[in-house]
């Protein structure tokens, strides 16, 4: 009897040991149960609810996923190729290297979503939600290029060493972002919130920042070639390390930004 509650205490000695985020990691619900639900909801013509599924190395190529509810879903690895996923709720959705080739994500919202090594070759952002979102990995595994963001919020978002060249982000929202070696090479940022980003190190030559708000941030170490900072809120930015002589800064805001020499601009 003693050996019994000795052995019970050892256990639980050892689950309350356990870190709290396993203890409370949600069970996913099985590929072939959710699958089921999908083909459901689709012959009702209602939303499928197929949140915290495990859909691992699915095929959803050509899926309608309009409105569905993906939240906290497993689709690491999945083939959702031609997917509609037009106003579905992608948040905290898991879309490690997935092939996400061509799909529709109208007003689809991924807040906290992953989607390092995702292939997004052909996707429109357009007003997208992406705030909080991670693609941070290897540069190869976050090609984005020349995808439109236009009026996309990636506020918070984790975007190092992401290739946006000739990407469009106007109106967009990257406030709070952290943006280590980004390469914008012909970005149009023009009007986008980058308050309060780290831009550090990135490659900027010929990005547009036309009227862009990059008040409070970092552009420390960042390669400038033909960049327009054209009547842009700089005030407050980190700018040290930088050539300034190969920028446009017309009407741009500078009050209070660390110069490349360490001085602040009055």
């Amino acid at each position: 009897m003693r050996l019994f509650t000795a052995l019970g205490l050892s256990a639980a000695l050892l689950l309350s040991a356990q870190p709290a985020a396993a203890l409370n990691a949600p069970t996913l619900r099985s590929q072939a149960v959710c699958l089921k639900v999908l083909k459901k909801a689709n012959a009702a013509r209602k939303p499928a609810q197929l949140q915290q599924c495990d859909f691992l190395y699915a095929d959803l190529s050509s899926a309608d996923l309009r409105k569905a509810n993906l939240s906290e879903a497993d689709l690491r690895q999945a083939n959702l190729t031609g997917a509609n996923l037009t106003r579905a709720n992608l948040s905290s959705a898991d879309f490690s290297y997935a092939n996400l080739t061509g799909v529709k994500i109208s007003k689809a919202r991924f807040t906290r979503a992953k989607l390092s090594g995702a292939n997004l070759t052909g996707i429109d952002f357009t007003n997208a939600n992406l705030a909080g979102v991670k693609l941070s990995s290897t540069i190869h595994e976050s090609d984005l290029s020349d995808l439109n963001f236009s009026g996309a919020n990636l506020s918070g978002a984790s975007l190092e060493l992401a290739n946006f060249s000739n990407a469009i982000f106007t109106n967009a929202n990257l406030s709070r972002g952290s943006l280590f070696r980004v390469n914008f090479t012909n970005a149009d940022l023009t009007n986008a919130n980058l308050s309060g980003s780290s831009v550090y190190a990135a490659d900027l030559t010929n990005a547009d920042f036309t009227n862009a708000n990059l008040s409070g941030g970092s552009l420390a170490l960042s390669t400038f070639s033909n960049t327009s900072f054209r009547n842009a809120n700089l005030a407050s930015t980190n700018l040290t390390s930088t050539d300034l002589t190969q920028a446009d800064f017309t009407g741009a805001n500078l009050r209070g930004a660390k110069m490349p020499d360490g001085s602040f601009h009055p």
